[in-house]
């Protein structure tokens, strides 16, 4: 039994001694890579700036040099109320200290920490070191860029001028102010982000409306909505507003809306917001402007006048009641209304703040006008699903809620001293599907 203990004690032995070394290489092996990396007067493999991976390098400023340069040198489009001006981000006065960041990314791995330079070494392997541009941004020369396009911006309110029976002579027109210092901070955001078009801050001002002739012109009727806080909107229904005022409506005559206000175009001067299209809010130039027409029926219906051409929205409007509001389009769906008085009837239209008014103006005083609404049934929404590439693989997104449908019976009393007349017309809005979008399905293998 001994003899055969020693028969084994040598490969014993051995196969300790292995272990040890195999011990030893494990925990030397990474202060050996730490002291390559010491000697390595190159950049880590793997790390990333500004979302691209740069080679080894011991020179990194002057790798990224040609990078920085295009970005420096990529064109921003600045737009100011009706102005656009293009400019690149160098001539903006952003800089790129390239210098600072390499000595930043050469120390990645150099610190004279083990630990902390294998983390690093190892991070980077992996993708996890991400260097943004150190952009620095001279605010200093941003505001002198922004008062240089105060004199191609800047312009004062011009005030409707009426004549003495109201008729409009000369219509108003919108005035812009830049604000430098809120401009700064959207170009210095712009300068950071990487964008390609930036809109500077430009309050748009407007002038008193002229007053009233007096003893001439008395209030027919008026109906007031609220408007919300979103800028593109807001600017399509103050345009919109300041091309009805002032119109004038002959004794016997018809007023259309499309007619009067023009169409809805870029080229007019309307931006891109939410319009109802098909039952679903969608973006679109010139949403906004159903809620001037909206406002102008109203008033109108309240005033008496007959409702020539009209056509309720695809569904509820959160601003005005059911039953009283009115939709657009140009140049196909308009609203008409016909003045029935022996004068004429001036139009006022006025969005100030977030309220927009419509008053009707005449010479003489307005019979008397009530109204009524009936909801004779509702009808449930249903629901839609919409293919869409935009939605991640196993995911679904509602994109709109459901509206139930309501059919309105609207009633209108009219009384101008002889007895009253009663009208009535069923309003139907349709129910609004709710839309749940999901990814295109895949192909069968």
């Amino acid at each position: 039994m001994r003899a055969a203990r020693r028969a084994y004690t040598p490969g014993v032995r051995w196969i300790r001694g292995a272990l040890i070394v195999i011990a030893l290489g494990a925990a030397f092996a990474p202060l050996a890579g730490w002291g390559w990396l010491q000697h390595d007067g190159r950049t880590l493999r793997g790390i990333r700036v500004a979302g691209r991976r740069l080679a080894p390098t011991a020179d990194p400023a002057a790798a990224l040099g040609p990078r920085a340069d295009a970005f420096l040198d990529r064109e921003l489009g600045v737009r100011a109320g009706p102005v656009l001006v293009v400019r690149t981000r160098r001539q903006l006065g952003a800089r790129l200290p390239l210098d600072a960041l390499a000595a930043e990314l050469l120390a990645l791995g150099h610190a004279g920490h083990p630990l902390r330079d294998l983390g690093a070494w190892w991070d980077a392997r992996r993708g996890r070191v991400e260097h943004p541009w150190p952009l620095e941004v001279d605010r200093a020369r941003l505001r002198d860029f922004g008062e240089g396009l105060r004199d191609l911006v800047d312009r004062a309110p011009v005030a409707a001028r009426l004549g003495r029976d109201g008729q409009l002579l000369e219509a108003a027109h919108s005035g812009w102010a830049l604000d430098v210092g809120a401009s700064v901070d959207a170009l210095e955001r712009a300068l950071r982000g990487g964008e390609v078009v930036t809109e500077l801050v430009v309050r748009e001002e407007h002038a008193a409306p002229p007053p009233l002739p007096r003893g001439e012109l008395r209030l027919l009727a008026s109906w007031a909505t609220r408007f919300g806080r979103s800028r593109s909107r807001a600017h399509n229904v103050r345009l919109a507003a300041e091309r009805l005022d002032g119109a004038r409506v002959p004794a016997g005559g018809a007023l259309s809306f499309n007619g009067r206000v023009g169409a809805r175009t870029r080229g007019a001067g309307y931006r891109t917001a939410g319009v109802i299209v098909n039952g679903e809010l969608v973006d679109g130039v010139g949403g906004g402007t159903c809620q001037v027409a909206s406002t102008l029926h109203a008033a109108a219906f309240l005033a008496g006048f007959e409702i020539v051409e009209h056509r309720p929205h695809s569904r509820p409007a959160g601003y005005v009641p059911l039953g009283l509001d009115a939709t657009v389009v140009w140049p196909e769906v308009d609203l008409v209304v016909r003045n029935p008085y022996p004068f004429p009837v001036r139009v006022r239209a006025r969005a100030e703040g977030r309220e927009l008014r419509v008053d009707l103006l005449g010479s003489a005083a307005p019979p008397s006008v009530t109204w009524s609404r009936q909801i004779l049934s509702t009808e449930p929404p249903g629901e839609r699903v919409v293919e869409d590439a935009a939605v991640g693989w196993g995911a679904a997104e509602v994109s709109q809620d459901g509206i139930p449908g309501y059919t309105v019976l609207r009633r209108r009393t009219i009384d101008r001293g002889a007895g009253p007349i009663v009208e009535e017309r069923v309003l139907r809005y349709p129910p609004t599907d709710r839309i749940v979008r999901i990814p295109p399905k895949q192909p069968a293998s």
